[in-house]
């Protein structure tokens, strides 16, 4: 009672302001908080967008962490899929029992299989028909006298053992569960086999540059000037292929115009000139042309640019084998209720009117009602599956865009494992070229393009001879093939016409002419490079198999035996082929492409292709993808 009156008398004493600045003071904490919360509440009130802000970050960050967990629970690690769903064979009976669907995918590479993963996690019914015995195209395996080898995967650029990288991230979107093995720090080691001249290609760009430097004294300035045009380039080439997301119609062509020909109309060996390498630092630098498949000439300088800085970081084998690719992606289309066979051919592709509907495939229509996707390339798309007076106008537009090279391909079993025979998984490249300098790859393929007689047969060299040690770059090796270690040989190129009068004949059949010439290479092969360059195989070789175009016709439908579908050409990169022909839309309403001639040859670039097609098609598709690539 004394306090009370003792605080009436001193707030009496006060005047008006002091006694305000009283009160507050004497408020308890707890009030305090209240009235800033009360506070917060109606700065938040008197600016709506900044709550609508927090409310859209709170559901994406939700959304995102769904994913992310529904991920972790549900995909599974590519040891324990079954291999076999790789083979599930079509008959009549089970495609008329499969009904319609909203997508029929013709091919089954990474280009198609990408856009039926990414479309059937959207919900959409997607049916892939695969010609070939087993799908993941150039992905797949094959395996014979307890050996499996890889065809078309050496290795694959970029930082693929970061959780952070986005090309290992836009892998395990529609491939989850795929694994990594680093190649050597060293990736390739070239000889030039005229001169004896040799450098190492080092994952580290510096060493790298350094490399292609001690070719000939003096060059270290233009070598630096070549990686920063390659780089600049490498830019202005994604952004531009990156234009194919928008319709055919929205792109803007005129002001594409001078970057695209500044990137993509000037060839790779005219720009190495530029940039003031010798003639024999620019064939050192153009080494890797055989991975693109078209000479240097040829070939437009944001093709090699691309891929001398995809190598940048170092080089990347799926871990049990380049068909995990194609398997984890088949898991995923499968589990999404959609379905994937193999040995359905398809026969033609349905129109009505100039609206595609469905295709035809072992006498069974199977109608599309989105569309149909063709992953099978644009000569076989446009060329043999629809009709002559519809496809033909779309061919006429590839002027001057012919079928890449071919390769004729050497598959070795070895008895004893890679760390007993001491190979290590470096890739070796061989060289022959030609000219004065001896550095000129494009007088060396000119030469052999013109040669009547396979190698074997006479004394000409191939311009190219890569020796990839495949069993050395899988860590599972050793554990799923104990004891053993396998070598694949490519030479290059190998011309249509020194096969093409066997056309129309199968693997085994080709007739005595054909298994003496292909036995000769094989020969040749063997003595002249691989007892001479791996000395310790001599003796440890028990099987072999060799393949040419035709192969490639057979089991990869190609046209004529072609390696990459189209060449990677000056032609085929023009503004007008790109942005009329080689995009996700086509003349044909409802018929899409996808994969390598929409983008380019590679692993990447063909799943890129399955993700630009999808994005095209569905934008629900597209977000749903992007979101788990963010959290992959």
């Amino acid at each position: 009672r004394l306090a009370r009156r003792r605080r009436r008398r001193v707030r009496a004493a006060l005047v008006p302001g002091q006694r305000a600045t009283c009160r507050i003071r004497a408020r308890g904490s707890a009030q305090r908080v209240a009235e800033t919360r009360t506070s917060c509440a109606g700065q938040n009130s008197a600016c709506p967008a900044m709550a609508l802000c927090e409310s859209l970050a709170l559901f994406i960050l939700g959304a995102a962490l769904l994913i992310f967990l529904q991920r972790r629970q549900r995909y599974a690690h590519w040891r324990d899929i079954d291999p076999s769903i790789l083979k599930n064979g079509a008959s009549a009976k089970k495609l008329a029992a499969c009904g319609d669907a909203d997508y029929v995918i013709v091919g089954s590479g990474l280009g198609g299989l990408t856009s039926a993963a990414l479309l059937s996690r959207a919900g959409f019914k997607c049916v892939v028909l695969e010609q070939h015995d087993v799908a993941g195209g150039s992905t797949h395996t094959f395996t014979e006298k307890g050996f499996t080898f890889d065809v078309g995967v050496h290795y694959v650029g970029s930082v693929l053992d970061r959780w952070w990288s986005p090309v290992r991230k836009l892998v395990a979107v529609t491939a989850p569960g795929v694994e990594w093995d680093e190649v050597d720090e060293v990736l390739d080691a070239v000889v030039n086999d005229v001169t004896g001249e040799s450098f190492e290609v080092h994952k580290d760009p510096t060493k790298k540059a350094a490399a292609y430097a001690s070719i000939e004294a003096g060059s270290a300035a233009a070598v630096r000037r070549y990686r920063r045009c390659c780089f600049l380039t490498k830019l202005v080439a994604f952004t531009l292929l990156g234009c194919k997301l928008l319709p055919r119609w929205l792109m803007p062509k005129r002001l594409l115009g001078r970057a695209w020909r500044w990137a993509f109309e000037r060839s790779a060996k005219d720009v190495l000139a530029r940039c003031g390498l010798s003639e024999r630092v620019a064939g050192a630098c153009a080494y890797i042309y055989g991975t693109y498949g078209e000479i240097p000439s040829r070939t437009p300088f944001a093709m090699h640019a691309m891929l001398e800085q995809h190598y940048d970081k170092g080089g990347f084998f799926p871990r049990g084998g380049s068909a995990v690719l194609g398997l984890a992606q088949v898991k995923e289309i499968n589990d999404a209720g959609s379905h994937v066979f193999v040995r359905a051919r398809v026969d033609q592709i349905l129109l009505e009117g100039n609206k595609c509907v469905g295709v035809s495939c072992k006498g069974v229509a199977i109608k599309a009602r989105c569309g149909v996707i063709s992953g099978a390339g644009v000569a076989n798309t446009f060329g043999r599956m629809l009709p002559k007076e519809v496809g033909a106008p779309i061919l006429a537009k590839l002027k001057g865009c012919d079928p890449s090279l071919g390769f004729a391909y050497l598959f070795i079993g070895l008895d004893g494992t890679a760390e007993e025979l001491g190979i290590k998984n470096t890739n070796l490249w061989y060289m022959a070229p030609g000219g004065s300098s001896n550095w000129d790859h494009d007088i060396a393929n000119e030469r052999v393009e013109a040669s009547a007689e396979p190698f074997g047969s006479t004394d000409e060299r191939p311009p190219v001879v890569l020796i990839s040690p495949g069993s050395a770059k899988d860590s599972t090796w050793n554990e799923r093939h104990p004891g053993t270690a396998t070598l694949q040989m490519i030479a290059a190129p190998m011309p249509y016409s020194w096969v093409e009068k066997f056309e129309g004949t199968k693997p085994g059949h080709r007739g005595p002419e054909y298994d003496a010439m292909m036995d000769r290479m094989e020969k040749y092969l063997l003595e002249r490079y691989l007892y001479r360059i791996l000395p310790q195989t001599k003796g440890r070789v028990v099987y072999t198999s060799s393949a040419s175009p035709l192969t490639f016709n057979f089991f990869l439908n190609a046209v004529r035996g072609e390696t990459y579908a189209l060449a990677h050409s000056l032609p085929r990169f023009s503004v007008d082929v790109q942005t009329s022909v080689l995009h996700p839309e086509t003349d044909v309403e409802n018929l899409f492409l996808t994969g390598q001639d929409v983008m380019t040859a590679g692993v990447v670039p063909s799943m890129v292709s399955g993700w630009l097609t999808t994005a095209y098609l569905s934008k629900y598709a597209i977000l749903k993808a992007v979101l788990a690539w963010l959290f992959a």
